[in-house]
């Protein structure tokens, strides 16, 4: 867990500080491994919640190698649908939506603006209240165009090397 609030922290600080023209990796290492030392241990009860319910959802813009490990197994999900458990599942998993949306502001506040995790926490719910609906929307358009571009990136890598594999026949049948 710390691993990956690790990678994060790199990312966000490094984003704050490259909007500021201060891109010096150095200071951006540096930075991070103080927020890692100074709130990744005080923060260690919170922040695997925050993981576990926030990052797997948005896989599709920010990947860890730490997550990509966390599978539910085939078996146990044969055995959900085989029991007719996929209505309380599906009622988790929108509770589930519901609260990472009521706390995707938290991990942010605490690194950039050097919250606490229980100030995070709530004011995580205060900048989200009213505002589940918008925020769903924008985050699923955002995983769509996400998905989107990079499907045409791979089938335009595809069909580039379709063409290049053909490519020396043509020139081989030329001679």
């Amino acid at each position: 867990i710390l691993t990956a609030f690790f990678e994060f922290t790199i990312i966000l600080v490094g984003i704050q500080e490259i909007s500021r023209d201060n891109d010096n990796w150095l200071n951006i290492l540096l930075r991070s491994l103080h927020i890692l030392l100074h709130r990744g241990f005080k923060s260690s009860l919170t922040l695997p919640i925050y993981f576990l319910l926030i990052m797997p959802f948005g896989g599709l813009i920010y990947r860890s190698e730490v997550f990509t490990k966390l599978q539910i197994p085939q078996f146990v999900e044969e055995w959900i649908f085989e029991h007719w458990l996929v209505v309380p599942l599906i009622i988790f998993y929108i509770w589930v939506i519901w609260l990472a949306l009521k706390r995707m502001y938290m991990l942010p506040l605490v690194i950039l603006q050097d919250m606490s995790t229980r100030e995070a926490f709530h004011e995580s719910k205060e900048r989200t209240q009213g505002h589940l609906i918008p925020l769903f929307i924008r985050i699923l358009i955002t995983g769509t165009l996400s998905v989107a571009v990079a499907s045409g990136v791979y089938f335009g890598l595809y069909f580039l090397q379709i063409y290049m594999d053909r490519l020396p026949n043509v020139i081989a049948t030329a001679a």
